[in-house]
């Protein structure tokens, strides 16, 4: 699977908190319908008919300013390209933003390197081929010490690429010479923590410090389960200040490989107090807990959360599993005060379900969740529609305020871009509009719809998505109005899902709540573990269906949306008939493989479908599953019949 949004996304939130159905939110309705009809001019634009350029529009003037200097530039007509860019005004912030871009750009090019750098001091620029490009220019111009530490400052969370392409090999080597063992040590550290191991295998011809670069190689090869290969780079003794790093992935690696084996012996070549034992302790655990040795796990989850100094996700997903691993013990007074604890999570995703499991435990009586409809459990405890209705109101009192003027005229110039077809140029002005001084709340909220609406329109429905995940953060709050459910459950290649899915007599809806998880509708992806296309297929999964119709396969092939939506379909309709139509566990085997779904039914006999659901020992598995679920109820509740339904 390529695709999961099963954690919470921060803590900002814009939006008052929606009220309980029974104190609906107060709205201005007169002020929202009026609201409504500007964001409706958006949808209302057809991508596929642009109105022609009008002359005398001062914003079409300038664009097509910007354009000819563009042009210029790649003509290398670096002068001209200048002297059109001055034709560009100030009065259009997103333009004036490409326009400076555009004139560093010319002046790196043309050698004006003091210049560069003036102008580039004046205003920092956030782009990151501009930072290298003053970086190339601080070199050229015979300020190297700055240009070491500027790159200093940039060069950790970038990758080397684009610094490779705008510097000199001889030069990008003299900065990288210059760092320190520290520093390559952070960079390894983040590009670990993102699973970057391609990066860090381009990086590491060009650190000096053999110590720490064998201790990387062996973490990186831990992390892609080349066991043997770690434990043979860990072979030779290590640096004192890299042994207990050492140290650490053995036990993980003795842990892993040696089943009975006295952990606690092994541990005490780490010290308590090392900085280093609570994430072994986690890692133990889930090493445990991945073979299905509960008991053993459960003793250094908790000295995890004794030894942890911040309350991050992996806190919180422990006191989420200590709850689980109690509870499937059937001690259930201990479950719920670990649930009781997960009720005050920062992490909301974790909160909403110990809130949820709390309820059950204590009384029976489990909180309404009205303040997060998009989750999984607020479709378990609200059931029908008639469950969320008025909870679009708490999203909606956020921009029922009347728009103030600055506002409207930035609404005017999208309109404008966009009714010309300038979507690239509409989405660019939304951007920079966020940062208007003077927008109240509820501009500034409208605003960020219509960001997602720009994207949507040109059917980008996961740019769409993801702006609008950006801009609000905490997704669990929001339940959207009914004309804008499509910025969350869009539906194309509707025809082929609807051809299909009757062939197989399964839901279509299902279907699009498993594409909106799996793909989020691209049918050009391709996942980490190489699987294709809408429905993310495997190759060898997609020729064992395939090769029931005689059908040849290839890999390419899967990019086609009615071959992949055809041959998922199959193979989604034969998890369903194998698990006798239970749902969650045909979902569960999608992900992770009947193999698994089966054993799983072997180590919990006796779990209902929540209880089974939670103690998913995959979190991507467990997420993914509730996530479909509840995209599916939503597909349902927006769109009766096929249609968009009415609230």
């Amino acid at each position: 699977m390529l695709f999961s949004f099963a954690a919470a996304y921060g803590s900002a939130w814009l939006f008052r908190v929606p009220a309980p159905p029974e104190k609906p939110a107060a709205v201005n309705r007169r002020q929202l319908f009026l609201n409504y009809r500007i964001l409706n001019q958006f949808l209302a634009v057809n991508p596929a008919e642009a109105a022609a350029p009008a002359a005398a529009d001062p914003l079409l003037t300038a664009i097509a300013d910007l354009k000819g200097a563009q042009a210029l530039f790649a003509a290398k007509k670096y002068a001209a390209s200048a002297a059109s860019l001055a034709l560009v005004p100030d009065s259009f912030p997103f333009l004036a933003a490409r326009r400076d871009e555009l004139r560093l750009q010319n002046l790196h090019a043309a050698g004006r390197y003091a210049e560069f750098i003036a102008l580039s001091s004046a205003r920092q620029p956030g782009n990151l081929d501009l930072r290298i490009m003053r970086l190339d220019s601080l070199i050229r111009s015979g300020r190297r010490a700055q240009a070491a530490a500027e790159f200093k400052a940039l060069f950790p969370r970038q990758r080397l690429q684009p610094f490779s392409r705008l510097l000199s090999s001889r030069d990008l080597a003299a900065l990288l010479n210059g760092l320190s063992e520290d520093d390559w040590r952070a960079r390894f550290a983040f590009l670990l923590e993102n699973k970057e191991g391609a990066e860090f295998r381009r990086e590491l011809p060009h650190s000096a410090f053999r110590d720490l670069n064998r201790l990387f190689r062996a973490e990186f090869a831990y992390q892609g389960r080349a066991y043997a290969q770690a434990r043979q780079l860990l072979r030779a003794p290590f640096a004192g200040k890299y042994r207990a790093a050492a140290e650490k992935i053995l036990v993980k690696l003795d842990v892993r490989e040696t089943p009975g084996l006295d952990v606690e012996e092994r541990l005490r070549r780490i010290a308590a107090e090392s900085p280093l034992a609570p994430g072994l302790y986690f890692d133990l655990a889930q090493i445990l807990l991945g073979r299905g040795e509960f008991s053993l796990a459960l003793p250094y989850f908790e000295r995890y959360l004794e030894t942890c100094r911040e309350q991050g996700e992996d806190y919180w997903k422990t006191v989420w599993l200590l709850a689980w691993i109690h509870y499937r013990q059937d001690d259930k007074e201990q479950a719920l005060t670990y649930f009781r604890l997960g009720g005050g999570a920062s992490v909301p995703g974790y909160r909403i379900a110990s809130r949820y499991w709390q309820g059950k435990l204590e009384d029976g009586k489990i909180p309404a969740l009205t303040g997060y409809p998009f989750s999984y459990y607020a479709v378990k405890v609200l059931g029908g529609k008639d469950g969320f209705k008025d909870l679009h109101l708490g999203f909606l009192a956020g921009i029922d305020d009347p728009p103030g003027q600055r506002f409207l005229r930035i609404v005017e110039e999208l309109l404008v871009l966009s009714r010309h077809g300038l979507w690239d140029e509409a989405a660019a002005a939304a951007h920079w509009a966020k940062n208007e001084p003077g927008l109240g709340a509820g501009d500034l909220n409208l605003l960020k719809i219509i960001e997602s609406l720009l994207y949507y329109r040109q059917n980008h429905y996961f740019l769409a998505f993801s702006k609008f995940r950006n801009n609000f953060r905490v997704l669990e709050g929001v339940h959207l109005p009914n004309f804008l459910s499509g910025i969350f459950f869009p539906r194309p290649y509707e025809d082929l899902v609807t051809a299909y899915s009757r062939q197989q007599e399964v839901d279509p809806a299902l279907v699009q709540a498993l594409i909106r998880e799996e793909s989020f509708f691209r049918s050009d992806v391709r996942s980490p573990a190489n699987a294709y296309g809408l429905m993310q297929l495997l190759h060898g999964t997609a020729r064992q269906v395939a090769n029931g119709s005689g059908l040849k396969v290839k890999a390419r092939d899967l990019y086609d949306p009615e071959l992949n939506i055809r041959l998922g379909l199959e193979y989604l309709k034969t998890l369903l008939d194998r698990y006798d139509g239970r749902l969650y566990l045909a979902l569960a085997a999608y992900n992770a493989g009947p193999h698994r779904v089966d054993r799983w039914l072997e180590d919990f006999p006796l779990a209902d479908e929540e209880e089974f659901i939670e103690m998913i020992p995959f979190s991507e598995t467990r997420n993914y599953v509730k996530n479909i679920l509840r995209n599916y109820f939503f597909y349902r509740y927006y769109y009766a019949g096929g249609e968009r339904a009415e609230n």
